[in-house]
């Protein structure tokens, strides 16, 4: 199915689809969010959220998120905007100091959003109004992608490019704990960028990331002290299934740690180059998630694998022909790999 405008030299996609209620929606590189039946593609609605007035005409970052009815879209352009979810028609839009380039996370009837300056915005889901702020250290230099804030009951857990994790009281801001995911002694400008590009993910009273330079880390939600933490860059959401964490690394090493102790399972090495003879053209992976079972992957050729969580050993493969920058998501039983051309391809 086509999802709209993709990725060009001017504007990209990166935050994944979500699906609520049978319908998958999604934001493209033109800012129009569209509303799909996940059976069978569909097109129930679209809406364009690029404002009609002034200059800007395009702009990057941005994602949505589904609650209460409603679809909440953060933009390029420095505004969030409450949709229908069942007709696209607008409902509020609130204006920030600076564009998002994350995507939105709804919960407890709170949107939480980080702009572009490093900036955590709470917004009231019926109004839109501000109702606080937290600023983190501001950082020029990030990832391109779309992490969203982690939230447990009333602690709010977010990520920010300086790679500072912070933990917050969803009711008013007030920080609670705050740990640096940076690692010192890169030996050169890229692997400095201390970006937190994933979500954290919270589960069993711990919150587990991993930046770009290279800290992979359990913390304790309640007191903020490590559990544990390694050395492992990766830009993806990490995975907690069981007793196990899954992680795949900038460098395509797939990993399987115990979630308590950090203890390496096994790591297996996938694909690292287009020509692996020639060592040219760096593959990106993307993921991973579990669904029937297997872990599944997808990378910047179009390969999507699924993989045995017991060993890493690739148990199934699939090309959808373009390249893949957005983390698959999984419902219905079936796999929505989304390309970087806006093409949504649905595996089974």
């Amino acid at each position: 199915a086509n999802l709209g405008a993709g990725s060009n030299n001017r504007a990209q996609i990166a935050s994944p689809p979500v699906i609520s209620n049978g319908t998958l929606y999604f934001l493209d590189a033109d800012h129009r969010v569209h509303a799909i039946d996940a059976r069978d593609g569909h097109r129930i609605w679209e809406e364009r959220v690029r404002p009609e007035a002034g200059r800007d005409r395009v702009a990057r970052g941005g994602g949505l998120a589904i609650g209460a009815g409603r679809v909440y879209v953060t933009t390029g352009f420095g505004f969030v905007v409450a949709l229908d979810a069942g007709s696209g028609a607008e409902i509020w839009r609130a204006q920030a100091n600076a564009p998002f380039q994350s995507a939105p996370t709804f919960a407890n009837d709170r949107i939480y959003a980080i702009t572009n300056d490093s900036e955590l915005l709470a917004f009231d889901g019926a109004t839109g109004e501000v109702t606080w702020t937290y600023q983190a250290i501001a950082e020029p230099a990030r990832i391109l992608s779309a992490p969203s804030v982690g939230v447990d009951g009333e602690t709010v857990v977010a990520p920010f490019a300086s790679g500072e994790l912070v933990a917050l009281l969803a009711a008013n801001g007030r920080r609670l704990w705050s740990d640096s995911l940076s690692r010192a002694g890169n030996i050169n400008s890229l692997s400095a960028i201390n970006d937190i590009a994933g979500r954290p993910v919270i589960d069993g009273g711990a919150a587990y990331a991993a930046s770009h330079s290279g800290i992979l880390a359990a913390i304790d939600l309640r007191s903020g002290q490590r559990i544990w933490a390694r050395t492992f860059a990766s830009t993806q959401t990490p995975w907690v299934a069981g007793d196990v964490l899954y992680a795949i690394s900038t460098d395509g090493e797939l990993a399987a740690f115990d979630r308590r102790t950090g203890n390496v399972y096994w790591v297996q090495q996938l694909r690292r180059y287009r020509d692996e003879g020639e060592r040219k053209g760096r593959v990106s992976w993307t993921g991973p998630i579990m669904i029937g079972g297997r872990l599944v992957l997808a990378n910047s050729e179009g390969d999507v694998v699924a993989v045995s969580p017991s060993n890493g050993q690739t148990l199934a493969s699939a090309d959808v022909g373009q390249p893949v920058f957005i983390p698959p998501i999984a419902a219905n039983d079936q796999i929505y790999i989304v390309t970087d051309e806006a093409r949504l391809v649905v595996l089974r």
